[in-house]
């Protein structure tokens, strides 16, 4: 029997271009497409200002906790007003104390091409 491995689920901070619309903390199982979906409705330019892998069942959890982390900044949703610095930070920071080590990936189209997509222009 062979055993299939669990699907990669990514961590993200997107920024907004000029920090006009703030950041937000998410998780996906496709950056191309969840980044395609949230410019659609963004009036400003949106881009990864951190994307890394996280184990499947651990990304929730990492979310969760970087978001309380940055309770003060919310603003809607998984929306914050603060530098998407402190957001990266607030990630890194709930990774660590849950004992987990993110692979941060530098390139979205890394990413989705050990997904097997395409390329993505999703910087800043």
């Amino acid at each position: 029997m062979r055993l299939t491995p669990p699907p990669r689920q990514f961590i993200y901070v997107l920024g907004s271009d000029g920090n006009v619309r703030g950041c937000k903390v998410g998780i996906t199982g496709n950056p191309t497409a969840r980044l395609k979906q949230l410019r659609s409705s963004s009036p400003c330019r949106l881009g990864f200002a951190f994307l890394a892998t996280v184990e499947n069942s651990a990304g929730a959890a990492v979310e969760r906790e970087a978001l309380g982390l940055l309770a003060r900044h919310r603003t809607e949703g998984e929306w914050c007003r603060c530098p998407s610095q402190l957001a990266v930070a607030a990630v890194n920071w709930a990774a660590a104390r849950q004992g987990l080590g993110l692979g941060a990936i530098t390139d979205p189209a890394v990413a989705d091409q050990s997904r097997g997509g395409g390329r993505s222009g999703s910087s800043l």
